[in-house]
């Protein structure tokens, strides 16, 4: 049996902006946004984060030389102790960045779910970001872009100053004899540390700061995010400001560059047992192919909207090309490098005991 209102009309009359007329069935009523799930989501990502900044923080060394005084210590208290300075800032970044997106949706009336985040504990940054799902279809390509565009701004503005604090906190050592994985630099991390640091000599890299990986990892969710593909938050903002065909051309052709580069990685990574070695740089460049497949699998199509004739309003157009400049600067074309210098096995000076290349204050609480 129908249940409708017989007063209550199927289908209601509305306005566009532009002043034409139509009619359009209401929504119906929007399910309870989940709300148990996220939180303990959430917590987990916490748990994962301070897991993986307990590894991070060089005080950590003490207790992998010396076993039996992490036993005495309890390994909890040590993970909350060592590993929050980076569950911390990492956790800041991502909630920011989704909150500018779920904040956004709301403003404009668009059913969102809260932040799912997703907790890994077996990656370097205990994390693999976090989504939100859009209940709806975006309708209007001005809100398409602002809920687009919103987040990475809200990340970003946090990462900034974390990654100036983190940086600064970064020592300057001698990489000693072993194998060496370094971040790779965006532009904006390199002019950070270069301002911070001035010209870092060869054979030395900074120690990163459990702050400024954090910030590392944020801007590279923040470069991956921006990507001007399918309905990434780049792709949102390509398709609002230059239609669905230049953004499907740009899509497309960012995925095959992607794809070739990585097989570019592989060959190289492989080229040594036939003879051949090939730059270092190229060997790291493989990890571009997974994210090729990953677009691919995800789709470079966009949903279209209601008002496909629209053009965005020049305020928003600069913002957009602010967006396109945020992920220019916070794009990092090799994101690990291996670096692997000859001689007696033992990694990086001791945390506490730099050579005489520091140029920036040791990490705080750690006794020298």
């Amino acid at each position: 049996m129908d249940d409708q209102n017989p007063y209550e009309p199927r289908w209601r009359h509305v306005y566009s902006p532009a002043g034409l007329e139509g009619w359009e069935e209401p929504r119906p009523q929007p399910p309870r946004r989940r709300v148990v799930l996220p939180i303990l989501l959430f917590l987990a990502t916490i748990g994962t984060t301070m897991y993986a900044g307990m590894g991070l923080n060089p005080r950590a060394e003490q207790y992998l030389r010396n076993p039996s005084s992490m036993e005495d210590a309890g390994f909890f208290r040590l993970m909350f102790e060592l590993g929050w300075p980076y569950s911390a800032a990492v956790m800041l970044i991502l909630f920011s960045h989704e909150m500018g997106h779920f904040i956004t949706a709301m403003r404009y009336g668009v059913r969102a779910s809260l932040p799912y985040f997703i907790p890994f504990p077996a990656n370097f940054a205990g994390t693999f970001g976090a989504v939100i799902v859009m209940r709806e279809r975006i309708r209007r390509k001005s809100q398409v872009f602002d809920i687009g565009i919103a987040g990475p701004i809200a990340g970003f503005v946090v990462l900034v100053p974390l990654m100036i604090w983190g940086v600064y906190l970064s020592p300057v050592q001698v990489m000693g004899p072993g194998t060496h994985y370094l971040e790779g630099d965006s532009i904006l991390y390199w002019l950070i540390k270069t301002l911070i640091h001035g010209e870092i000599p060869d054979g030395s890299d900074i120690r990163t700061h459990p702050i400024a990986f954090a910030a590392w990892i944020g801007g590279l969710v923040t470069a991956l995010n921006m990507m001007p593909v399918g309905q990434l938050d780049g792709g949102h903002v390509t398709y609002s400001m230059f239609g669905p065909r230049t953004h499907a051309r740009i899509g497309h052709r960012l995925v095959q560059i992607m794809t070739v580069v990585g097989v570019i990685g592989l060959v190289a990574s492989f080229a040594p047992s036939f003879g051949w070695e090939p730059p270092e740089f190229m060997t790291n460049m493989s990890g571009w192919i997974i994210w090729a497949i990953m677009l691919r699998f995800m789709g470079r199509a966009h949903p279209p909207v209601d008002d496909e004739w629209s053009e965005l309003d020049p305020m928003r157009r600069r913002v957009g090309a602010a967006g396109l400049l945020m992920f220019v600067l916070t794009f990092v074309p090799v994101p690990l490098t291996i670096v692997t210098i000859p001689g007696e096995e033992n990694s990086r000076p001791p945390a506490g005991k730099p050579t005489e290349s520091v140029r920036a204050p040791a990490y705080p609480g750690h006794e020298g």
